[in-house]
């Protein structure tokens, strides 16, 4: 279950997040800082010490540990990936059952460890008690070492069919010099050196799991 949490409660050792009321977790990995005034473009927010990159963007947060002005117009909520977490993401449709359709992907957000991990729960979106009659699909997300592990526990939760098309690695700093899909080299992807994002582009059955190797590369982030 998905929980809203105050910074404090995921930052209990930074004295700086006992007093924040205006920004706030979903779950363990995006913080939403909400403008809570009329007129404003621009907010200040604070960033606990840890990876952080801007969720429209990709871009790695630079002041950690600090406070940072981010542009807030009225059509954007500041939104932001803390690293370490693996994002599963699906396109909008017109209503729900086209939603489910489209094809999935996911989002590295890359830790100071250099390490990340997600899941998905995924069921009919329909039927009740799903758990308890094991009726749906557990799909595991891991990168370690540079390898970003997709791994399908019971697949009786309808994800014959559905597509893992694109894959987004946050805070890679140099271009890697290759990148092997289920040990084959592939050439589907571009690099942003601006925003430091790598983008995967593969037509993937999801139902079968994966692995993506990438090759001598670098980050803007520090083991710890």
């Amino acid at each position: 279950m998905v929980l809203k949490y105050d910074l404090a409660c995921r930052f209990p050792s930074d004295r700086n997040t006992l007093a924040l009321d205006d920004q706030f977790l979903w779950g363990s990995a995006l913080m939403i800082s909400p403008v809570l005034a009329e007129g404003i473009i621009e907010r200040e927010i604070y960033f606990p010490y840890d990876a952080w990159y801007d969720y429209y963007t990709g871009e790695p947060i630079e002041w950690i540990g600090d406070r940072m002005t981010v542009q807030a117009p009225a059509d954007t909520i500041p939104l932001h990936i803390r690293g370490g977490h693996i994002i599963p993401t699906q396109g909008p449709a017109m209503n729900t059952l086209m939603s489910r359709q489209e094809p999935m992907g996911v989002i590295v957000a890359i830790g100071l460890n250099r390490k990340a991990s997600g899941d998905l729960f995924w069921d009919d979106g329909e039927s009740q008690d799903t758990v308890e009659k094991t009726t749906y699909s557990m799909v595991q997300y891991s990168f370690v070492q540079d390898k970003l592990t997709v791994a399908v526990n019971n697949t009786s939760g309808r994800l014959t069919g559905m597509k893992l098309s694109e894959f987004e690695f946050l805070g890679v700093e140099l271009k890697p010099e290759s990148i092997l899909y289920n040990g084959g080299t592939i050439d589907s992807y571009t690099y942003d050196p601006a925003t430091l994002k790598l983008t995967v582009n593969l037509d993937h059955n999801l139902i079968t799991g994966l692995e993506l190797k990438l090759n001598k590369i670098w980050y803007n982030t520090v083991v710890v």
